[in-house]
């Protein structure tokens, strides 16, 4: 049998790209009470002209040249990249991801000055 690879699969790229992507429009929505130190229900909300523009941006993305090297030992080739980058230009539906974040639970408290987003989910074991 075939050891499980380390890398991940295309479906846990994409969906990493989408979350890193969204999470750079929740900022704005953090900075409402940076100096409450209270713990606060929040939810993850993007609206769709945030992601309509995040979709410009990406299509407006300027490339570097190719890699000179082959393989990705100096990071994700170009054209791999190009390809997620037309995906979620063009074909991705955020709302299943916007689904999967509403049905966890999330908070946001102040460190330092800052809201800080976590999510509060237990373990299913107890010895965690």
């Amino acid at each position: 049998m075939p050891a499980k690879s380390t890398m991940p699969n295309r479906r846990e790229v994409i969906a990493t790209t989408v979350a890193l992507g969204a999470v750079s429009v929740l900022p704005s929505a953090l900075r409402a009470a940076a100096a409450d130190t209270s713990i606060r229900k929040f939810s993850p909300n993007f609206p769709q002209h945030q992601l309509h523009d995040l979709r410009n941006r990406v299509r407006a993305t300027r490339w570097p040249d190719k890699e000179t090297v082959a393989g990705d030992t100096q990071g994700v080739q170009l054209a791999t990249i190009q390809k997620l980058a037309a995906y979620w230009a063009s074909d991705y539906d955020w709302s299943p991801m916007q689904a999967r974040l509403d049905s966890l639970p999330h908070f946001i408290t102040g460190i330092d000055g800052l809201d800080i987003h976590f999510i509060h989910v237990r373990s299913k074991h107890k010895d965690a």
